[in-house]
């Protein structure tokens, strides 16, 4: 999982990539999201991102470090399901860098009362620092990367949420949309990348999304953080196509050549095949039509010289072409206008009709 400085939370299980075992209850927007924010290079760009929203000038993200899990009386499992995670800010007078910390909630649908749990969680966090720091103790960031369909509509500050706002210390938490950010095009981070791909409407759209969250992980060189971001895309395209059968994929370059196919190569193909068909049709139409047409104006000439009981023959013979095949329909209408236009009386146009019969097989 890349340098997280020994965290304890490195021994908790993550989804193994590429292995049958997404067929268990795992949820990507919850599980897999929180797999891949674990990992710095990812880490960092989710703070880059709050830092450009706050303007935190100085922030040194190079140096991100993953704080353990801070456990305040005996919420322990609760401790285990944060991600804190610091970084040194250096002022500009010069002074020495102090830490600036961010707690990072994922959350897959939305929670009214989220500005007042994520509170919680910067006193608890902010208990555990007295016992190391000195007042006043590095400021803690509450972060919520919320991954649901439907819009957020909880309020960001705890402010919105008591009977007299006025009393109320600001307190505010800072949403990243997964679904509904705002992704710049040649974004390299991997927030944008990953949110580029949720968002992807279409198969088309998906596959220019995912070749270049590939090609950001190629560059990263990080085969384990390259295996959870493709159990996460392939989750998710399991979610959106699930007549595919994706778990034939073991990994992010099968993933994207499975979406290129789907994209690509096959509606190019049956293009190419519907227009030969499409071609072949027209022409074999064509000329079913212009035989109709010629043998209607024959029909005619033989009501006028033979009488009605010829021409009804004559019909006859010309429904036998319409419920034949293509090929053989077309054969029998030629053999019908040879008839009439060779034939001298009606008897030999009944005789010359008559021995004209599909084929059998």
């Amino acid at each position: 999982m890349g340098t997280t400085n020994g965290n304890p939370l490195d021994s908790l299980s993550s989804f193994p990539a590429g292995t049958a075992e997404l067929e268990l209850p795992w949820n990507w927007r919850d599980a897999g999201i929180r797999d891949v924010l674990a990992h710095p290079a990812a880490m960092s760009d989710l703070l880059r991102k709050i830092s450009e929203l706050e303007e935190v000038a100085g922030l040194d993200l190079t140096a991100l470090r993953r704080e353990p899990p801070r456990q305040v009386g005996e919420e322990l499992e609760l401790a285990k399901s944060e991600m804190v995670w610091s970084a040194p800010i250096t002022p500009p007078d010069g002074k020495a860098a102090k830490p600036l910390h961010f707690t990072v909630r994922v959350q897959p649908t939305p929670e009214w009362f989220m500005a007042m749990n994520m509170m919680i969680d910067v006193a608890r966090h902010s208990m555990q620092l007295l016992t190391e720091y000195e007042i006043p103790i590095p400021q803690t960031v509450p972060v919520v990367f919320y991954t649901g369909e439907r819009p957020w509509d909880a309020p960001l500050e705890v402010a919105d949420l008591i009977a007299d706002p006025t009393r109320a210390k600001r307190m505010r938490y800072f949403l990243i949309d997964l679904c509904r950010l705002e992704v710049a095009e040649g974004s390299e981070n991997l927030v944008d990348l990953l949110a580029g791909v949720t968002q992807g409407a279409s198969e088309a759209e998906l596959l220019r999304r995912a070749q270049a969250l590939y090609r950001r992980l190629v560059a990263l060189g990080d085969k384990h953080f390259e295996g959870l971001c493709f159990d996460l895309v392939r989750a998710l395209c399991k979610e959106k196509w699930p007549e595919e059968n994706w778990m034939d994929c073991t990994d992010m370059e099968e993933l994207v050549d499975v979406l290129e196919e789907r994209t690509v190569t096959w509606p190019e193909k049956w293009k190419a095949r519907y227009m030969a068909e499409g071609h072949a049709q027209g022409r074999a139409q064509g000329r079913v039509d212009a035989s109709e047409t010629m043998l209607w104006s024959l029909e005619g000439a033989v009501r006028a010289r033979f009488g009605e009981s010829v021409a009804r023959s004559f019909g006859l013979k010309i429904e036998i072409a319409r419920q034949a095949d293509s090929v053989q329909g077309l054969e029998i209408l030629d053999a019908i206008c040879q008839c009439v236009m060779l034939s001298e009386d009606a008897e030999q146009l009944l005789a010359g009709l008559e021995s004209i019969r599909p084929k059998t097989a």
